[in-house]
C-alpha cells in the first residue's frame, strides 16, 4: 500500500515566518522554516513503513509543498490512500481546501483526516467536508495500519468515522496505547 500523509498547516503559516527565515540569500530556492517538524506524521510514517507500507510526507509550511503540488504527485504517483494531519481550528479551512482539491484530481482516492481537531469534531467535519471520507480518532500509531489493511471493510476499524450511504457511522472506539 502506498499512502501520501500531509501535515496541514495554516494558509497564512509561511506568510507569518520573519522575513529573514523566509529565504537563504545566497540560494534562492531554498527555504527556511520555523523548527516546528510535524512530528504526528513523522512518528506514524516509520510504523506504516514497519506494516510493509511505501510513505510519502508532505509539509504544507514548504511553499513547494501546497495543495496543487500535492494533488499533481497524488495524480502521477496514484497512490492508494492520502492522510491528512489537522491539529486546530486554524488548520481546518486548509484541510477541506486540499481535500476538495485531491478529490477533484483523483476522485477515487479515499481520504483519512486525523490529529487532535479531527479527533475532537470528526461527526462535524464529516457532515461539512464530502470529500473527506473518514476520521480517525484517538492515536494513530495502531488506527491507520488497520485501516489500511481493512480499506474494504471500514465498519471493522475501531476508532474511526466514516459514511456508509451517506449516514455518518462511529466505530468503537479504540483504546488510548
Amino acid at each position: 500500500m502506498y499512502v501520501f500523509m500531509v501535515y496541514v498547516r495554516d494558509q497564512n503559516f509561511f506568510r507569518l515566518l520573519p522575513q529573514k527565515l523566509r529565504r537563504l540569500s545566497s540560494d534562492p530556492e531554498r527555504f527556511q522554516v520555523m523548527a516546528f517538524p510535524p512530528l504526528g506524521i513523522q512518528t506514524l510514517a516509520p510504523v506504516l513503513r514497519q506494516h510493509g507500507h511505501r510513505v510519502r510526507l508532505f509539509d504544507t509550511c514548504h511553499p513547494q509543498m501546497q495543495a496543487e503540488h500535492i494533488a499533481q504527485a497524488a495524480e502521477v504517483e496514484t497512490p492508494d490512500v492520502i492522510a491528512l494531519s489537522c491539529l486546530s481550528t486554524t488548520t481546518y479551512p486548509a484541510v477541506k481546501t486540499l481535500a476538495r482539491r485531491l478529490k477533484s484530481a483523483a476522485p477515487h482516492l479515499p481520504i483519512i483526516v486525523g490529529g487532535a481537531f479531527a479527533t475532537m469534531n470528526s461527526d462535524r467535519i464529516l457532515k461539512d467536508c464530502p470529500d473527506l471520507d473518514c476520521v480517525g480518532v484517538g492515536e494513530g500509531e495502531e488506527l491507520l495500519p488497520d485501516y489500511l489493511h481493512n480499506l474494504d471493510d471500514p465498519g471493522s476499524v475501531a476508532g474511526l468515522v466514516w459514511r456508509n450511504a451517506g449516514e455518518i457511522v462511529r466505530n468503537p472506539s479504540r483504546p488510548l496505547i
